[in-house]
């Protein structure tokens, strides 16, 4: 027994590129507050939690546990800012307890590797928001299966996923673009007023919107698109069993 006990703590060690995170707690909540200049696209990794905030400069704080908080790496490579977290070990804690806020005058890419959620606080009023939660097909480790919680008021709003994420969206956008390319992602904006829509749904869940002029789109898989108002005008094309539905 003792044996055993000796591999399998040799194991666990020799698996962590730091031996000691794995026998760590996550520590008491602690914040560290990063410099960041203007960016227009933000990627955010596994284990961590966005709040943003519209605000008139730019700020990032970290919030996370005292052991953990110098492993979370914010890098900025030009109009990018990436953040993921690097501890290699978490056998004696609960991963992913990471929040990072944002304060920003305007976001134009929100790019999800993430499991956890990407919201803003208040209404974000940014002229064109991309909310993108991909698998690796696009080169990148990981997929972002967290969840978007988003409020804005601007002129466009676009959607790319095929993954498990839920997004859940309101305010008011001239347009409203939502591509689900595979898998089970869920979109709930029908709280998101919208001048004109245009949908490509290949997914298996279902798309709620709300729309006053134009609907245009194809539906090829098993996915509805569920209007939550009647149009003015409705072009949405069916290959399959998916269907245009009224509520």
């Amino acid at each position: 027994m003792k044996k055993i006990l000796f591999v399998f703590i040799l194991f666990i060690t020799i698996s962590c590129e730091k031996p000691s995170e794995c026998f760590e707690s996550t520590g008491e909540n602690t914040t560290k507050n990063v410099v960041i200049n203007p960016f227009t696209r933000l990627e955010v990794y596994k284990g961590i939690a966005v709040q943003i905030t519209e605000g008139a400069t730019y700020s990032l704080q970290i919030e996370t546990g005292s052991n953990i908080i110098d492993n979370i790496e914010v890098v900025q490579n030009g109009s990018v800012l990436k953040i993921q977290d690097n501890t290699s070990c978490n056998w004696l804690r609960e991963y992913g307890q990471t929040v990072v806020k944002i304060t920003a005058p305007n976001i134009e890419t929100i790019y999800s590797k993430t499991n956890k959620d990407i919201y803003s606080n208040g209404i974000l009023h940014y002229p064109k928001l991309n909310l993108i939660a991909l698998d690796p097909i696009d080169g990148n480790a990981g997929a972002g299966t967290g969840d978007f919680f988003i409020t804005l008021e601007g002129n466009e709003c676009t959607i790319d996923s095929n993954t498990l994420a839920r997004y859940t969206l309101a305010g008011q956008v001239n347009s409203l673009n939502v591509n689900i390319y595979a898998n089970d992602t869920r979109v709930n904006a029908e709280n998101m007023l919208a001048q004109n829509c245009n949908i490509y749904h290949r997914g298996s869940n279902d798309i709620f919107v709300k729309v006053i002029q134009n609907v245009t789109g194809k539906l090829v898989s098993t996915g509805n698109l569920v209007l939550k108002n009647q149009p003015a005008f409705v072009n949405v094309q069916t290959y399959y069993q998916g269907q245009v539905l009224y509520n």
